[in-house]
């Protein structure tokens, strides 16, 4: 038989311990109870009738089974449920013993409920208070109707607050609270343990992070004065300092500088990356022109595609508005974003970058007819380290930061970019910036 969710639930084995909880709690309100009413029907407070007695014995019967069944698990579903459905019946019985709608027992149908909440679900909970008001109203209309007579209460029966009347009264009260109340103070205990062990693991966290920044900014640091040492060497070797060099060696000391130049740049990206988890990016701000930034880069782009078949194209108006913004940023983000799109356009193609006057801002576009990106991907492109393709026989290469340092520059220029793209026929990334920083956002 299919059960629904928050039915099976409870079936399931991290719930054991729970239930178990349950059913001693069982065991010890039907005894307490037992044990309460012999005291007051002894004293006169509540009439003699075998009643109560069935109502114990059938509360410690299903109880009995649902400890059996969960420990052979066998039938353990439904015999817990019987014994949920038990106790609700005989709760409304001895409601209905002790004067019906007045009876001082009310309060146990409490019991049960927040044992419901604090140890199954939310469903079960919810079933378990519409169940209990079910039998308490039909109880009444039967008491209306006059199918059942309406019994007196303890304290009508006895007439006045005898010593034997309190002892029962303060009983049922400990009856009602006790079970809920330590089930709440032990849940509330735990509750605070994990969020000590929490907060401690926050702290470690924050440190081990603010760690692994502070690392990232050493190391990437220390890389550039190497690579910086292989460039200027093979500029030397290329100017004949140590020699005459002949064609093929001028071809190799190219792919030395080609290589050299690309590791530099990921590790300038990385760098930025690290300083900016650990809020150390400078701004230098001035004017700057648009359109003279857009053609430099684009003259860089064109030396970037080396070898490969690849048009060009830039479009920027001369009446662009000027900038105050981070050149050097806003150059590294053009740049990034011509490189991806030198890498993903194959030969025959055509990148474009175009500027052009948005609202209070300027709007630099970098398309390709390259490869695209699947929808499913779009949401990540801009996370630090991801790539479409991360396999190690992808046929495109890359770290997967340059998005990322794109969204995290664009977000310190106060501007922000975004992608259109459809898969198998290129990409158009869009860069909005204010005109100056610290004025209204770009237009999205």
């Amino acid at each position: 038989m299919r059960y629904p969710s928050w039915v099976a639930e409870i079936g399931r084995e991290p719930f054991r311990a729970k239930v178990q909880a349950g059913i001693y709690t069982g065991y010890g309100t039907a005894i307490f109870f037992g044990v309460v009413v012999w005291y007051a029907m002894a004293h006169g407070v509540l009439p003699p009738t075998p009643a109560f007695a069935w109502l114990v014995a059938a509360k410690l019967t299903t109880n009995t089974l649902s400890w059996i069944t969960l420990r052979a698990r066998v039938l353990h579903l439904e015999f817990a449920t019987l014994n949920i459905a038990m106790g609700l019946l005989v709760m409304t019985g001895a409601v209905y013993l002790t004067g019906g709608p007045h009876s001082p027992l009310l309060p146990i149908y409490f019991i049960e409920v927040a044992v419901m909440a604090l140890l199954t679900n939310l469903g079960l909970t919810i079933v378990t208070i519409t169940a209990s008001f079910v039998l308490f109203a039909a109880m009444c209309g039967l008491i209306v109707a006059g199918v059942i007579p309406l019994l007196r209460t303890p304290s009508e029966i006895v007439g006045s607050l005898t010593l034997p009347l309190v002892f029962t009264l303060l009983a049922t009260f400990a009856v009602s609270t006790l079970p809920p109340g330590a089930y709440i103070a032990l849940i509330v205990q735990r509750l605070r343990e994990k969020e000590a062990v929490l907060e401690e693991r926050e702290r470690e966290l924050v440190l081990a992070a603010r760690e692994k920044s502070q690392f990232m900014v050493n190391v990437t640091h220390e890389l550039r004065t190497p690579l910086h040492g292989v460039l200027g060497l093979s500029d030397l070797l290329r100017e004949g300092v140590y020699g005459p060099v002949t064609a093929q060696q001028v071809e190799a000391i190219g792919g030395i500088e080609t290589s050299a130049k690309g590791l530099l740049e990921l590790v300038d990206s990385l760098l930025f990356l690290a300083r900016a988890e650990a809020t150390k990016v400078e701004l230098r701000l001035g004017l700057v022109e648009p359109g003279e930034v857009v053609n430099r880069v684009a003259a860089a782009g064109r030396w970037l595609r080396g070898r490969k078949e690849l048009a060009i194209e830039v479009s920027t108006p001369d009446d662009l508005p000027a900038l105050q913004t981070d050149r050097g940023k806003l150059a590294q983000i053009l740049l990034n974003l011509l490189a991806n799109a030198i890498k993903f356009t194959p030969e025959g193609g055509t990148v474009s970058v175009s500027a052009r006057t948005a609202g209070a801002g300027v709007e630099i576009a970098v398309a390709d007819t390259g490869i695209g990106i699947p929808e499913d991907e779009l949401p990540y492109i801009f996370d630090d380290f991801h790539q479409v393709d991360g396999s190690a026989s992808r046929t495109y290469g890359g770290a997967g930061v340059g998005l990322a340092v794109v969204r995290q520059l664009a977000g310190v220029l106060e501007g922000n970019v975004s992608v259109q793209t459809t898969e198998g026929k290129g990409s158009t990334f869009t860069l909005r910036l204010p005109l100056r920083i610290g004025a209204a956002p770009a237009n999205a």
